[in-house]
């Protein structure tokens, strides 16, 4: 807080007590006891360093109120010293204000002595001021915190509510300290209101004054100076002539009432060029200027007695002020938003060109349709105005076997009061060819929940598309690798079941003609016909199923079910391979994935695992299908083999693309396993047993 606003980083700065105050977040006295000799040094030069600011501060407020007192009332127009230390309470910490107060003690006696103040009235009146600043100080902070109070407007009204509060309050109390002092000979409520207007003048003119010049002060650069010079020198010029002119010349007496109005537009010049800064900083000028002359009895408001000239140029001050404060404020939000604004804009393009998504902005009453830039060229408009810009043109470019669905999502959408809606189809580029799009709107709608309006992206997905078409091929090309491995087999196992339906055909056959068939015999030979007839159709259904282009299906799947029937489809080749299969079927849960993938990977890993015992002279090596649960989540499907394992410099390898140990292999087949069992929210991986061989193994989420 002291770093950014405090009145002696303002003051001492760049300047001959530069030493005093080093750029250090506060520290307190309380700390300082148990801190290096350094760090103590370094905050007693601090506080030395505020103490004298505001001494000097109030002593110069002090004397410049009794200055501007008209006789013969003891109440001055405007009296700084409050404002001062108001000031100085919001630009240091809490802790701090007792140094604040204390500082401005001796100042306060000084001056008051000076202008031979009797004593106990010039000690009423540093409680009135303390109480004055105390109050509004501590308002003003409960109200906004640490934050600036002179940059939004809400702070800037926050700060009027704590000033006037602050005032009003201590008026009371001032004004009766005046009169049990018997200085004076005005009543207590007219002391009241004389006491009232010149404090919250004086917070007015000198706390915004003082804050926001601090607050630029540390941002002040030789640069920045030379860049803004020749605009604040006009500004001076202009302002300071017509001030004098209005307010401290004998030709403005006589003259019409409203050229008090004349500083107006140059004090709107500063506030609008120059920020809350420049606001106050011209305010001030005009406010002492013509205080001076009122009090001289020169310029707009210096015809009446004394005191109507006061009362005249507090009013004027009062009046202003608040406005100047509030203009500034808006001003600094309006470019603080708009600089976020083209902030926002300029992320927003990168953005976009970034993603290459196309925007839309639709206007649902009018039926106006604006595009980003990107819109037309993203789908082969060489100029974008000939992308189509306004109408329901979208129906026209959706592919008709699309078209309806994706209408009927929007619609549906709208109807139903949802904010927002999306759908996928193919959309139609300026070549005739279609794109795959995904398109996400959000619906804007008025007060009463009409949809007024949508704002929308368009995803170009044609690549992904081509990908996916590519990983399905490559899928189907692996299935169709492992059923040509399995051909001879399979034909074989085939072979079997009809070779057998044959047999009980031809014996139905001789018993027929023999006429020696009982019923019997006929029904038990019509049943083992079936039964053949349904085993070749098992195995027909899943070479079919491994065989063909699918999309994914999604089915509850008991896994042990699924592992014997791989197992028994890979039964012949392992039979002519001399390998044993054998199934460990443990308790598991059942599972919700694609039953052919599963089918797919564990036909691949035993495969692989038959492979990889190739010229094993053991009698009858085994190779091991296990199922358990891995833990309640998760079902494990493990294939164990006896061969010669993974080499450590293999080990990382073996799921890539393309990588194969095989003379013959394509290297891909535990590539795809891999992403199939990351589709289905599993986990492949592979590694060696203590003894001999490795162990694949791969996990399913549980579906119960």
């Amino acid at each position: 807080m002291l770093r950014r606003f405090g009145v002696c980083y303002l003051l001492i700065e760049g300047g001959p007590l530069a030493n005093l105050l080093e750029r250090v977040d506060d520290g307190g006295f309380g700390r300082g006891l148990g801190l290096a000799r350094a760090t103590g040094i370094a905050a007693f030069r601090r506080h030395a360093a505020i103490a004298l600011l505001v001494l000097v501060g109030y002593y110069a407020g002090a004397r410049l109120g009794l200055a501007l007192t008209f006789a013969p009332q003891p109440i001055s127009v405007l009296w700084p010293p409050n404002a001062i230390l108001f000031a100085s309470l919001i630009l240091v910490p809490r802790r701090q204000w007792w140094l604040v107060l204390a500082a401005a003690f001796p100042a306060h006696l000084v001056a008051e002595m000076q202008m031979q103040i009797p004593a106990a009235m010039a000690l009423s009146w540093y409680a009135s001021n303390v109480t004055e600043a105390l109050i509004g100080a501590t308002i003003l902070r409960y109200l906004i915190g640490d934050t600036q109070p002179f940059e939004t407007l809400q702070n800037v009204l926050r700060f009027l509510l704590a000033a006037a509060v602050a005032t009003v309050l201590s008026s009371f109390l001032d004004a009766a300290l005046v009169v049990a002092n018997a200085f004076g000979t005005r009543t207590y409520w007219e002391m009241w209101v004389t006491r009232l207007f010149s404090n919250l003048s004086a917070d007015l003119i000198v706390v915004p004054v003082v804050v926001t010049v601090a607050a630029a002060w540390p941002g002040i650069t030789t640069r920045s100076l030379t860049a803004r010079s020749p605009e604040a020198a006009c500004l001076v010029i202009a302002l300071a002539t017509i001030t004098i002119l209005v307010f401290d010349t004998h030709s403005a007496l006589g003259a019409p009432a409203a050229q008090i109005l004349l500083p107006l537009p140059f004090l709107m010049w500063a506030a609008l060029r120059f920020g809350p800064t420049g606001a106050s900083v011209a305010f001030t000028a005009v406010a002492l200027a013509a205080i001076w002359g009122a009090g001289h009895g020169l310029g707009a408001l210096g015809e009446d007695s004394p005191a109507e000239n006061a009362h005249a140029v507090q009013l004027l001050m009062l009046s202003l002020g608040p406005t100047l404060l509030c203009l500034a404020a808006a001003i600094v939000e309006v470019k603080r938003g708009l600089e976020s604004v083209r902030a926002s804009d300029g992320r927003f393009r990168m953005l976009l060109e970034a993603t290459k998504d196309t925007m839309y902005e639709h206007d649902l009453r009018t039926g106006d349709l604006r595009w980003s830039a990107q819109g037309g060229t993203q789908f082969g408009y060489a100029n974008p105005d000939d992308f189509p810009r306004a109408g329901m043109f979208l129906p026209e470019l959706m592919h008709e076997d699309d078209r309806d669905h994706a209408l009927e999502q929007q619609e549906e959408a709208l109807r139903g009061g949802r904010a927002l809606w999306e759908a996928e189809y193919r959309f139609r580029r300026a070549n005739g060819t279609y794109a795959h799009v995904h398109e996400q709107g959000f619906i804007v709608r008025d007060a009463k929940g009409r949809p007024v309006q949508t704002i929308g992206t368009i995803n170009d997905l044609t690549e992904r598309h081509r990908a996916e078409e590519l990983d399905q091929r490559l899928a189907h090309a692996s299935r169709l690798t492992a059923m040509g491995e399995l051909a001879a087999s399979i034909a074989h196992e085939i072979n079997q079941p009809m070779a057998a339906i044959l047999n009980n055909v031809e014996a139905a056959e001789l018993l027929l003609r023999a006429d020696k068939m009982s019923g019997q015999e006929m029904l038990s030979i019509l049943a083992d016909i079936r039964s053949d007839d349904l085993r070749a159709s098992e195995i027909v259904r899943h070479i079919r199923g491994l065989a063909n282009v699918r999309d994914t299906a999604l089915e509850m799947l008991d896994v042990n079910e699924v592992a014997r029937s791989v197992l028994r489809l890979a039964m012949p080749t392992a039979r002519r391979r001399g390998i044993r299969l054998r199934g460990v079927w443990g308790p598991v849960a059942t599972v919700r994935a694609d039953r052919v993938h599963v089918e797919q990977v564990l036909l691949n890993l035993i495969l692989n695992g038959m492979d990889a015992m190739r010229g094993k002279t053991a009698a009858s090596p085994v190779l091991t299908v296990m199922t358990f649960m891995d833990d309640e989540r998760m079902v494990r499907i493990a294939v164990r083999d006896a061969g010669h394992g993974i080499a450590p410099e293999n080990a990382a390898k073996i799921f890539d693309s393309f990588f194969t140990t095989k003379p013959d292999g394509m290297g891909l087949g535990l590539s795809i396993a891999r992403s199939l069992v990351a589709a289905q929210g599993g986990r492949l991986w592979a590694e060696n047993n203590t003894d001999r061989g490795a162990t694949f193994s791969f996990t399913l989420p549980a579906g119960h």
